[in-house]
């Protein structure tokens, strides 16, 4: 439950889709944030759009996973809900 997953919503029609948190579900003040995880046992990476705290830590290890996360560009500081473009690469240069 620590990070639940960003909504999203995409139309073949538009070249964006959308990103967001909603604070009913994922908490207060939460926004979209690129997840990137390795798995210590397995050495597994997995990545997601996860609702974040504006004000989580960039990077932290807990028991069995070491993780960092990244702003997405096109997400306003603070703002809930933003347009990413199709295909966009994932914003690891941040991490």
């Amino acid at each position: 439950k620590r990070f639940k997953g960003c909504n999203t919503r995409t139309t073949q029609a538009d070249s964006d889709y959308q990103i967001w948190c909603d604070d009913s579900y994922h908490g207060k003040g939460t926004v979209p944030t690129f997840v990137f995880a390795v798995l210590r046992d397995t050495g597994k990476e997995h990545s997601w759009c996860g609702c974040l705290p504006g004000d989580a830590s960039r990077k932290a290890t807990m028991e069995s996973i070491s993780y960092r996360v990244a702003a997405y560009p096109e997400c306003l500081p603070g703002e809930q809900r933003c347009r990413r473009p199709k295909g966009s690469p994932a914003p690891i240069s941040e991490l």
